[in-house]
């Protein structure tokens, strides 16, 4: 993991995102003047900046386990950075009007996550959660192996909105996100590839480097079969 957290420290973006599909769905929501907002492995807040920005009299949250990514977004306004596993997330019940969290959920598990996060949310509270889903059914072996061990549990965006629905959530809004934004993401994981290639020679990071390029050629040889989709959950 602190290779991880090493390879992403000076880049923009930790996964795929998209700048103006995060404002649309925040902007679509029917948010109190002043929400108090959740945002759950924040990583370095790209998506909390345009929170905050979107909803400029919140109050916002953002957590994490990387305290030198929470201490770069310490200048967002309205924002109290704080370090916590989202596994065990140290806030009361009926906390939040907006539960958020782009690209993490894979690592406490879908369900899971939802039925762990739901009490936090006031009644009438929203979660807004990206997942990989498959957008394809059937996809080869070799690619569902791939995906099975990185994000185990990955299933269809029809199985998620049964996953939702079944915690008790009323599904809102499904919406993928486009091409362009794995795209801007794994353009600048591949130049830091190359460069630390010529940097280190070193086993564990080359074994690292292997398996951010094996990602990559997955995603070029198969991206139709997979990606982001956005599910917006309201809390009943």
């Amino acid at each position: 993991m602190e290779l991880l957290f090493r390879f992403f420290e000076d880049l923009r973006m930790l996964g795929p995102g998209d700048n103006q599909i995060t404002k649309e769905i925040i902007q679509s929501l029917p948010l109190s003047y002043d929400p108090a907002i959740l945002d759950i492995g924040s990583g370095k807040g790209r998506q909390t900046r345009i929170l905050a920005e979107t909803c400029q009299n919140s109050r916002i949250i953002p957590t994490d386990v990387y305290i030198p990514y929470l201490q770069s977004i310490r200048d967002i306004p309205g924002a109290s950075p704080t370090c916590a596993a989202m596994e065990s997330l140290p806030f009361t019940k009926e906390t939040f009007d907006l539960i958020w969290s782009e690209g993490a959920i894979y690592i406490m598990g879908f369900s899971p996550a939802i039925s762990a996060w739901k009490p936090l949310l006031k009644r009438d509270g929203y979660l807004a959660i990206s997942e990989i889903c498959w957008h394809k059914a059937n996809p080869p072996d070799n690619l569902r192996k791939f995906w099975e061990e990185e994000a185990p549990g990955i299933a269809s965006e029809e199985d998620r909105i049964r996953d939702a629905e079944k915690a008790g959530y009323t599904v809102i809004i499904s919406r993928r996100l486009p091409m362009k934004a794995w795209e801007d993401y794994y353009r600048p994981v591949t130049t830091r590839i190359r460069e630390w290639r010529e940097r280190y020679n070193d086993a564990e990071i080359n074994l690292f480097l292997e398996s951010m390029e094996k990602e990559v050629e997955i995603f070029r040889k198969y991206s139709s079969y997979y990606g982001y989709t956005f599910f917006i959950l309201k809390k009943g």
